[in-house]
Parts: structure tokens; C-alpha cells; sequence
């Protein structure tokens, strides 16, 4: 097995304006990071792609802040936990969190929290029909399917601790 020591990141280079284009991202090439107190590196196996990392290109106010300048493009991804100080994230665990467009991401610590797959379950499920993705299609076209029959909508998504669940919009 080869040992990797330097990771490719993409960053956001310059606001885009229309369509993006190669001025807009650069390719970095860093070391891997070293995972401290808490920590662990994660080696990305899948990244999202989402129509929504094109608005937070811009700088403008939206429901994540935008993007800045020569960060790391801000998406979904999927990875194997490759070494650990976090009993949390054991080597080898399939995650699932906010890694951005790069081959390796830091979880826990100060650099966020990632989900851990369960065994049995399509890793790529949480990029798509689990994923932000998955989750607007369902709820979106719930409401738009409602407006169009000129219904009220029938309910709202909410949040819950470790599950989705609806809620009548009457209460």
C-alpha cells in the first residue's frame, strides 16, 4: 500500500460571474494532513457536485455564507477514515460529512463532525436520495405538487435528532 503524503484541493480563485470557467477554481497541492487531539484525516473517495456551491461562488448573503476567496469549494463528500485520534472516527469507517473538493479533510477537533455509514448501506446513498439533494427533490416537489393542485402544503420537513420526521402544517 502506498502511503500518501501530499493531497489536491480546489479552491475558489475568483467570484465567477455567468457560468464558471478555469479562471474561476485552481488546483493546490498540499501536504496530507497530520491529525491532532480529536482528530482525524479523512481520504475522500466521492465528492458532491450540487447546483448550490454556484451561489455560494458569489459573495452574497445566503442560508451558508459564501465561499471566500482561496477556500476549499465547500460540498458533500464520502471517504475512509485513513488515522485517527478520535474514537469517534476509527480507520477505516466510511464517512460521510461537509469535506469540500479535496483528497484528504480533517474531521472533528474544530473542523466539523461527519456521520459515520453504516455497514450494508450504498455509501453514494448519501450523496444522492439521503443527501441535500435527495432531501430538496422530496420536499420540494411535495410543495410544488400541492401549489399546483392549488392545496395547502400537506406538511413541512423538521428536524429532529438523528431523524427526519414531519409535522402537520396545521400544528
Amino acid at each position: 500500500m502506498r502511503i500518501m503524503t501530499q493531497s489536491r484541493r480546489i479552491v475558489l480563485a475568483a467570484r465567477p460571474t455567468g457560468m464558471c470557467d478555469a479562471d474561476t477554481v485552481r488546483t493546490e497541492v498540499v501536504p496530507v494532513p497530520e491529525p491532532g487531539d480529536s482528530e482525524a484525516v479523512v481520504r475522500l473517495n466521492w465528492i458532491s457536485i450540487d447546483p448550490t456551491i454556484r451561489t455560494r461562488m458569489d459573495d452574497a448573503p445566503g442560508y451558508l455564507p459564501p465561499i471566500e476567496l482561496g477556500a476549499v469549494i465547500r460540498s458533500g463528500g464520502i471517504g475512509d477514515v485513513a488515522a485517527s485520534n478520535n474514537d469517534a472516527y476509527p480507520v477505516g469507517a466510511t464517512v460521510f460529512g461537509t469535506f469540500g473538493w479535496q483528497d484528504h479533510a480533517l474531521v472533528g477537533g474544530t473542523h466539523g463532525n461527519a456521520q459515520i455509514i453504516p455497514d450494508g448501506v450504498d455509501p453514494t446513498a448519501a450523496l444522492s436520495v439521503f443527501g441535500t439533494t435527495g432531501m430538496t427533490a422530496y420536499f420540494g416537489s411535495g410543495a410544488i405538487l400541492d401549489a399546483c393542485l392549488g392545496q395547502p402544503p400537506r406538511s413541512r420537513p423538521t428536524w429532529s435528532p438523528g431523524h427526519w420526521r414531519t409535522r402537520s402544517s396545521a400544528g
